[in-house]
């Protein structure tokens, strides 16, 4: 592994009208030792897409995944078997990063090998908010985790990463990942201040007409898996907790998924602000 090198895996699905903005957070980042890994599950040529929008840095490499539409967990591991760097950070390819988001969370991930920022959500149907509310620049817990409603996005340190994203969970396993690190690592530090965007829209597999019935399968599946397997996580106690929130999750996804049958015609996000008691317990 490269010290001080972060790699950012970045997914990439119809991504074409996004992922240059995601590439342009990149070339801004004041922390320059960076590669990104972009992975096309759409057999598109992301090279040239970027080189129509003026992009060509040697930093940026390119793969793809083996058949289109695998999924973003087998590109996320096709990114992170090419990986070189002592720091993973996952990037979505219709999100972006602030500037210092790397040089802020490299400091911070000095302590355990493991931080996270706030994050400004934006887009479509819900309000511009931050996504967590808590105490600034604190030690972050599995506790933690359920109160975003959107997915986190950590920096890695590579000892704390002992098995990829799972393959066969086709919601929410970057959650997974992260806890995984977290369960390996004990705590990460948090930074309090939003240092990237996550961006709602409904053409967004989260956010998609019908995402609730997927979410609620795969909710299921993961049940399944770590009631049988462990899903990779080894102390119970920990498990059990994932267990305990994944069982929170699938219940707000179900009056969710009730709410959309009854004429509802917003997304999770907004669905959750209007029922401060269920996002309490998100």
């Amino acid at each position: 592994m490269i010290q001080n090198l972060v790699s950012i895996i970045m997914p990439a699905f119809r991504a074409e009208a996004c992922i240059a903005d995601a590439v342009h957070s990149l070339l801004a980042q004041t922390h320059v030792q960076w590669e990104l890994l972009v992975i096309a599950d759409d057999n598109a040529d992301y090279r040239a897409v970027l080189l129509s929008r003026g992009i060509n840095d040697s930093r940026i490499q390119y793969y793809s995944t083996d058949k289109v539409q695998s999924g973003p967990n087998v590109a996320r591991n096709v990114g992170l078997k090419h990986a070189r760097g002592e720091w993973i950070a996952p990037l979505d390819a219709d999100d972006v990063y602030y500037p210092n988001r790397l040089t802020y969370l490299i400091d911070a991930a000095s302590e355990t090998g493991l931080a996270l920022d706030n994050v400004n959500v934006v887009g479509e149907g819900v309000e511009d908010s931050l996504a967590l509310n808590g105490p600034p620049n604190t030690h972050f817990s599995l506790v933690d985790v359920k109160s975003s409603l959107v997915p986190l996005l950590f920096l890695f340190h590579y000892r704390h990463i002992k098995q990829g994203w799972d393959e066969d969970v086709v919601r929410g396993a970057d959650t997974l990942f992260n806890l995984r690190a977290l369960e390996n690592a004990g705590r990460a530090v948090y930074l309090s201040d939003a240092l990237h965007e996550y961006r709602v829209h409904n053409q967004s597999m989260c956010h998609a007409e019908g995402a609730e019935g997927l979410f609620q399968q795969a909710y299921r599946h993961t049940l399944m898996r770590l009631r049988e397997d462990g899903l990779g996580f080894s102390d119970e106690k920990f498990r059990r907790q994932v267990i305990d929130m994944i069982e929170e999750k699938q219940m707000i996804n179900q009056a969710f998924a009730d709410a959309v049958n009854e004429g509802f015609d917003g997304n999770y996000q907004s669905f959750v602000q209007t029922f401060p008691e269920l996002s309490a317990e998100d």
